[in-house]
């Protein structure tokens, strides 16, 4: 699902913000776990924007968002979203994977 565009997080810088609904998991009783049953669907705000220079903590404040820790990987990840939107991309997918659930080839 082509989630999200490129738009300014919080009317603040460009980032990838949410331009259709999202299926989102809830801590239904605030204990910092995981609950599989609490299922939410909307428009939220969840963007893809960046922490900071290099942040090694998020809390609460991003709740749901994906943050990129470090400025640099930020700006990198930007420059490709606005070359893909100048090749007429408008609205994109995104999927976080583990690095080590991909195969290479020495695997």
């Amino acid at each position: 699902m082509k989630a999200y565009g490129i738009g300014f997080h919080q009317g603040k810088y460009e980032a990838l913000v949410q331009i259709r609904p999202v299926k989102v998991w809830r801590d239904a009783d605030k204990d910092m776990e995981f609950d599989e049953t609490k299922i939410d669907e909307g428009l939220f705000g969840i963007n893809i924007h960046k922490a900071g220079a290099d942040s090694t903590y998020v809390e609460n404040w991003s709740e749901g968002c994906q943050v990129f820790k470090t400025l640099a990987d930020f700006d990198e990840f930007m420059t490709i979203m606005r070359k893909a939107r100048d090749a007429g991309f408008t609205q994109f997918t995104y999927t976080l994977i583990n690095s080590k659930d991909i195969l290479t080839q020495n695997s």
